[in-house]
């Protein structure tokens, strides 16, 4: 069972009260994966929320090369990571295949369930989507200061119409 003081330490659930802990505790599964397990699947529908409790998930999408279909990794998360992001807030298909890296346990938040939960209590709701803006925020900027050193580095065009 999902203990109270260890959803308090993940970012998403930052600046919650004891008796709000209680209520997303609610919308919450705790998931076992085993190495190469897949945890999401892109292009599925589900609309819940997953932080990586401990071990590690490798995020990779599909990619076409040359006629070719590949996974390329894009990411890899670790423990208090949090994941399913897109799909959570705007309920498309998930973008991403996320793969277990070993041993992995994921708190999964349910997303009918959190979305009611937000519609309920307002505060609880607030509280946790700026946490996640701020989850989100952060790896804008790490993207963009990778794009600025490929683009320094040169192995990026800077002009995105040499590529239409």
């Amino acid at each position: 069972m999902l203990k109270k003081k260890r959803l308090a330490q993940y970012v998403i659930a930052q600046g919650l009260s004891s008796d709000e802990l209680d209520e997303v505790i609610l919308c919450c599964d705790v998931l076992e994966f085993k190495d190469g397990d897949p945890i999401i699947k892109e292009h599925s529908i589900n609309s819940s929320l997953y932080i990586l409790e401990e071990g590690r998930v490798s995020v990779q999408i599909e990619v076409c090369r040359e006629e070719k279909e590949s996974m390329e990794e894009i990411a890899i998360l670790d423990s208090g990571d949090v994941f399913g992001e897109i799909a959570f807030l705007e309920e498309w298909r998930r973008s991403a295949c996320v793969m277990a890296v070993g041993d992995v346990s994921v708190l999964k938040l349910d997303g009918d369930r959190l979305h009611w939960l937000f519609e309920r209590n307002n505060h609880i709701g607030y509280l946790m989507m700026r946490n996640l803006g701020l989850v989100l925020a952060r790896r804008l900027m790490d993207t963009n200061y990778l794009r600025k050193i490929d683009i320094e580095d040169g192995s990026v065009c800077e002009d995105p119409s040499v590529h239409a």
